[in-house]
């Protein structure tokens, strides 16, 4: 028997065990970096719910604020609701927009002593498309 077979047989042994660990650790980083994208993907669609809701508690505020708006004492904390939901992380700049306008129509009435005819349709409509966006954004992050 020939002297260089354990040799051989020795250092095709270490190439062996050498690229097992390099693959083995290229895998485990591999499989980390996975699961800090799901991790990472399942926060940020965590934090969508979470302005998503928002919202919508101070829109169901502002609701009930406005439904009880018929004296001046109740300007304020329909006012009060409405910069609660323009303060909200998810609010678009036109429904801050829409609800600074229905805010300042709030107060109008209030000193006016008008408490009937201050129409909530485009903060609706507005507070609606908000959520239709946070949906989207949801949605593409599932997807993805």
């Amino acid at each position: 028997m020939s002297p260089w077979i354990p040799i051989t047989v020795a250092i095709a042994g270490a190439i062996v065990s050498i690229a097992a660990a390099v693959l083995s650790s290229l895998g485990a980083t591999k499989s980390r970096k996975s699961a800090e994208a799901l991790n990472s993907r399942a926060h940020r669609i965590a934090r969508l719910d979470s302005e998503s809701e928002e919202m919508r508690e101070a829109y169901k505020a502002y609701v009930l604020e406005f439904g009880r708006f018929e004296t001046t004492q109740l300007a304020a904390p329909t006012m009060a609701a409405l910069e609660a939901l323009m303060a909200c992380q998810g609010a678009t700049p036109k429904l801050e927009e829409v609800s600074l306008r229905h805010s300042s129509a709030v107060a109008l009435a209030a000193v006016q002593g008008i408490f009937r005819g201050i129409d909530p349709t485009r903060v609706r409509v507005e507070y609606r498309a908000a959520q239709k966006i946070l949906a989207d954004k949801r949605e593409a992050e599932a997807t993805d």
